[in-house]
């Protein structure tokens, strides 16, 4: 995933987490793929969603 597709998927979020909405700047957001790469998920934008650090946590546990 390119620096330039992960600033549009932070955009599109308006600098929001995709799981708790906290605001969150780039360099410390994580980009989560929303159906599990094992499983078939391609690294694009449409798969892939920011998260913060906690939420990314707690969804890989």
């Amino acid at each position: 995933m390119t620096e330039k597709e992960k600033a549009q998927i932070y955009e599109e979020q308006k600098g929001g987490c995709a799981n708790c909405d906290a605001k969150t700047e780039k360099k410390d957001m994580e980009f989560h793929h929303v159906k599990r790469h094992a499983d078939g998920a391609r690294s694009t934008p449409e798969e892939v969603k920011a998260v913060c650090k906690p939420c990314h946590v707690k969804l890989h546990s």
